[in-house]
């Protein structure tokens, strides 16, 4: 299989930034103060292995185009964030994307039963500039289990964790937020080199829906992060 994919952010788009490590402060919760807007643009070309059904392998180059607005009065454009050569516009980088990916679950929508896991290594390059290259490597483990009871419950559980190996720019951090896997917290709250989280739920389907207008199922879940 020969996948495309193209992907732009902008020129509204906006992401936190604290700075590096759990440990970065977020005093007053001054959201505006710690937000960044950017533009960015990103194409990549992969070559797919389907080996079963349910394991497949990619490989193919990319390219990644990165913008930074230096707008005043924010956390970039402070004396606390050290690393002024990374809003040096633009960034481009060259990239080669890998994967090999495992997805055996009785439902892509809705699993019940099953594991999922999810490995990527992409090599990073810039084009110009300060000519940094960094390798980052993610993977992600999910299983899904459900009981023989009386009543429908689901048990999901789910590990992750990232790398970068090499000098990176603050916008390639690994994160961790209420958009990242860890819910409660602010959007890319935790940033830095590595991460590591798990998520455990219990699902517990209520009944469905079919009608002419609405279609699908509703129920309750509680969760620890």
């Amino acid at each position: 299989d020969l996948i495309l994919s193209t992907s732009y952010n902008g020129p509204k788009y906006t992401f936190n930034y604290y700075g590096e490590g759990n440990s970065s402060p977020n005093v007053g919760d001054k959201i505006k103060y710690f937000r960044v807007r950017t533009k960015n643009f990103g194409i990549a070309a992969i070559l797919q292995k389907r080996f079963t059904q349910a394991f497949s392998m990619g490989i193919g180059p990319g390219y990644e185009h990165f913008w930074v607005e230096k707008e005043p009065d924010k956390f970039l454009t402070s004396e606390n964030f050290f690393d002024k050569e990374d809003i040096d516009n633009p960034s481009r980088f060259a990239v080669l994307r890998t994967y090999a990916n495992i997805n055996y679950v009785d439902s892509d929508i809705f699993p019940t039963t099953g594991v999922r896991w999810y490995n990527s290594a992409n090599f990073f390059t810039e084009i110009k500039g300060t000519r940094r290259d960094y390798i980052q490597m993610k993977t992600n483990v999910s299983f899904y289990g459900t009981p023989n009871f009386n009543f429908p419950i689901t048990l999901a559980l789910n590990i992750g964790a990232a790398t970068n190996i090499g000098d990176y720019k603050f916008f390639q951090a690994n994160s961790l937020g209420s958009n990242t896997s860890l819910r409660g917290y602010r959007n890319n709250r935790f940033s830095g080199r590595s991460s590591l989280f798990s998520n455990t739920e219990l699902r517990f389907a209520v009944s469905s829906i079919r009608n002419y207008i609405l279609t699908g199922s509703y129920g309750l879940f509680g969760f620890f992060d």
